[in-house]
């Protein structure tokens, strides 16, 4: 089995899972992004800047994680283009996404704890950030409420990616 399969088998193993589809029956989970949209890169801003968007993020008081990156550190297949997640001390979390079936079409998503309070500074920073910064164009901008009833599946989620970061630095310890 290729290192790529056994991804892709996880990733739907675990996308089933968090969704409801797993052996027993569950109520339907929902979280919706409190700031999401898509952004196209053309010409010069194409492919945008990993680096840019990364320090945009620290500089915000994000950790950072680039999957992609990470990836081809360690030799793994990884089927995005684009796959930067931050997350803060107040439990937020971007992802910023992209995927070779549409070259150079992104995606980005904003996660607040619920019931949702917009940090709306962040949100107009993200969106000045990709079309000054980076040069892209950024269509469908939707923003969006999450109630209180979504907040044990965001704590499961914001979990996950927790657990991002810490296979990440155990990836990139040297072996004893």
């Amino acid at each position: 089995m290729t290192r790529t399969f056994v991804l892709l088998v996880a990733l739907c193993v675990a996308a089933g899972c968090l969704y409801g589809h797993g052996a027993q029956a569950q109520k339907e989970k929902s979280l919706s992004a409190d700031l999401t949209f898509l952004f196209d890169c053309k010409g010069d801003a194409y492919p945008p800047s990993d680096g840019d968007i990364e320090i945009l993020l620290m500089n915000e008081q994000f950790r950072v994680l680039n999957k992609v990156r990470l990836a081809k550190e360690q030799r793994i297949d990884y089927p995005f283009t684009m796959n930067i997640v931050a997350i803060d001390n107040q439990r937020r979390r971007i992802e910023f996404d992209g995927v070779p079936v549409w070259a150079g079409t992104y995606s980005v998503r904003l996660y607040t704890p619920p019931p949702t309070r917009h940090s709306s500074d962040l949100e107009n920073d993200l969106l000045v950030f990709v079309s000054k910064k980076l040069g892209c164009g950024v269509r469908q901008v939707e923003r969006h409420d999450n109630g209180e009833d979504a907040r044990e599946f965001f704590d499961e989620l914001f979990k996950i990616a927790e657990g991002w970061f810490r296979q990440a630095e155990d990836m990139q310890r040297p072996p004893i």
